[in-house]
């Protein structure tokens, strides 16, 4: 979480929540987000988004990260190479580079 807050300076949220329990596992929260909060509801975001795979017949497929824009904000949800668990983080649409802020998830999943 320290290196997430490090190399995105701009975040607005941040959470490592477990998927199973929608519980997160640390957090971060600025300008009046709660992360806690969305955890529950991203961690049903994503097993809706699995069950939808299935549903389509692409059982060997599996999500990498599930982006939702906001007319001010991004939010990123990136589930970890395992599956139990998965990133959440918030940032403003004027102050963050996606390309960045998405890298910055993806080398974080691997850790």
């Amino acid at each position: 979480m320290a290196r997430v807050r490090a190399e995105i300076p701009e975040l607005l949220a941040a959470a490592v929540v477990d998927l199973a329990s929608g519980r997160p596992l640390a957090s971060f929260g600025r300008t009046g987000l709660q992360p806690e909060r969305a955890a529950a509801c991203n961690a049903e975001v994503i097993r809706q988004q699995q069950r939808a795979l299935c549903a389509l017949g692409l059982p060997g497929e599996r999500i990498e990260d599930i982006l939702v824009s906001l007319r001010e904000q991004v939010h990123l949800l990136r589930v970890s190479a395992d599956g139990s668990r998965f990133l959440y983080v918030a940032v403003s649409t004027d102050d963050t580079n996606l390309a960045l802020a998405r890298a910055v998830l993806r080398q974080e999943s691997l850790v």
